[in-house]
């Protein structure tokens, strides 16, 4: 086993890595598992990195539910919400400093995010627009630019989605120079 820094370090990022993959909090009935799992740690070494990542999971999701009752009022805490405005502001400003930054002209949007589709596109695509009207640097860099979404079922991670952009560049280049 490696140095127990280095595992222990590990397993709580696992575990706080998996908290954020839950689809919701969970409630206080994370505790009797963990509880059993502390038990058997405590017997056999080996499970001891599952009982880290087990706590790491446990305290992300106590401390964003604590998060969550601080920001929300409590007549909110358990409703949907509808956050395409506050996402898409955000995102927008992440797609504008990539081309601005890097003059990044093909941007493909994967992963989760993703599967929002048009909710998601259509702010993020207004957003920039506003961004376009307002700033002439930011018009003119976005002239070549494209941003589009990865079919959720591409499931790409950062390398895939960036081998499936190269892939659609290169095809819409062909297409040029076979169009000349």
């Amino acid at each position: 086993m490696p140095a127990p820094l280095v595992w222990i370090a590990a397993a709580w990022l696992v575990g706080s890595v998996a908290a954020h993959e839950l689809p919701e909090l969970p409630n206080a009935g994370w505790a009797v598992p963990l509880l059993l799992m502390a038990l058997l740690a405590l017997r056999y070494a080996l499970l001891r990195p599952l009982l880290v990542a087990a706590i790491a999971a446990a305290w992300t999701c106590w401390c964003a539910s604590g998060r969550l009752a601080e920001s929300l009022p409590a007549a909110a805490l358990g409703a949907d919400f509808e956050l395409a405005g506050t996402v898409a502001d955000r995102l927008a400003r992440a797609i504008r400093a990539l081309v601005l930054t890097l003059g990044v002209n093909h941007i493909v949007i994967g992963g989760g995010v993703a599967a929002a589709g048009e909710a998601l596109l259509s702010p993020v695509l207004a957003a920039i627009d506003a961004e376009r009207a307002a700033s002439p640097l930011v018009d003119a860099a976005f002239r070549e630019a494209r941003v589009e979404l990865l079919s959720p079922q591409a499931e790409a991670g950062a390398r895939g989605a960036a081998q499936i952009a190269r892939q659609r560049v290169t095809a819409r280049q062909r297409e040029v120079v076979s169009e000349r």
